[in-house]
């Protein structure tokens, strides 16, 4: 199974922006066009993706929605409560383990996305990976979703991603 982590964009200030409330935070303007760079970079990779799952957070599915629209994916979203903050990112990989091997991207926050991580690739949630906004990080997992089971393909900083959009 591969797996693609993406973090969210650049999202607006939550005591600038007036929404009271982290779980309102929408992207940003720059947010909005850095996510479409980023998301169209990896479109360019022509890496097949056949599942979307979301945080139900808005500026992450803004995120999933962009990069949804950018690689051509019709599909459903889905909603996973386990990608929002505060979350255990554990819980999961029983989820995970259900679903048929098909190419997942999974839109989330930090610490979630590199906790997610660092469990699946070196088997606890102590990782070093450090997602920037709209990140990529590629995993290959063959022996099930076990911890310590994943292997890095590649980790995509936006900045390359965007690169690659031109």
């Amino acid at each position: 199974m591969h797996l693609f982590l993406v973090r969210h964009g650049h999202a607006v200030d939550v005591q600038s922006s007036g929404l009271g409330s982290d779980a309102k935070r929408v992207l940003s303007d720059k947010g909005l066009v850095r996510t479409r760079q980023a998301a169209r970079g990896f479109a360019v990779l022509e890496t097949p993706v056949s599942r979307i799952v979301s945080s139900p957070l808005i500026r992450a599915r803004q995120t999933a929605e962009i990069f949804a629209e950018e690689l051509g994916y019709t599909g459903r979203m889905i909603i996973r409560e386990e990608l929002e903050p505060g979350a255990d990112p554990s819980a999961l990989l029983p989820w995970l383990r259900g679903l048929t091997e098909r190419p997942t991207m999974l839109v989330g926050h930090m610490p979630n996305v590199a906790v997610l991580s660092g469990l699946l690739v070196c088997g606890s949630d102590v990782t070093d990976f450090r997602f920037k906004k709209t990140s990529v990080c590629c995993l290959s997992i063959d022996r099930g979703l076990l911890p310590g089971t994943a292997c890095v393909d590649s980790f995509i900083p936006p900045s390359v991603l965007r690169r690659l959009a031109v």
